[in-house]
């Protein structure tokens, strides 16, 4: 069972267990970004959660006010960039993508305030290989469809 949050804190769920220097550094490198912007990161290091998906992830949180959390997988582990997986919560649950550790705090933030929405960190701020990296970036204009 995954632990009541607030949108405030970076939740973090670990479904690979490979590694546990890894994990242990990981943790202490995101929490020192969420320093920036006063938040906490909240790791959840339980084998329970050992391989759960974004999908299995959005059937167990069941709190509405929660729209997206992080999951550290074996591809977090196994790459070098350790690139994590943000899970929408809230408009598509399930939905995924995924952001390196650089670009972490610009979708944490983003997503908590209600500047972005998780579609839009998908569909315009994903890179190559559908990875968010890092930047500052600002979704494309607005365009009115009745003009």
């Amino acid at each position: 069972m995954l632990p009541e949050v607030s949108e405030e804190h970076g939740l973090l769920v670990r479904t690979d267990f490979s590694d546990d220097a890894a994990w242990d550094e990981l943790c202490v490198h995101l929490q020192q970004i969420l320093d920036n912007i006063h938040a906490i990161l909240l790791p959840i290091d339980n084998p329970d959660h050992v391989g759960l998906t974004p999908a299995g992830l959005a059937g167990r949180i069941t709190q509405s006010d929660v729209s997206h959390a992080f999951l550290a997988d074996h591809v977090t582990f196994s790459d070098p960039e350790r690139p994590l997986v943000a899970v929408d919560l809230y408009d598509d649950p399930g939905r995924a993508v995924r952001v390196t550790p650089a670009g972490f705090l610009n979708v944490q933030a983003g997503l908590t305030a209600g500047n972005v929405l998780f579609w839009e960190i998908a569909a315009h701020w994903t890179a190559e290989q559908g990875i968010y990296r890092q930047g500052v970036v600002s979704p494309p204009p607005y365009t009115n469809p009745h003009l």
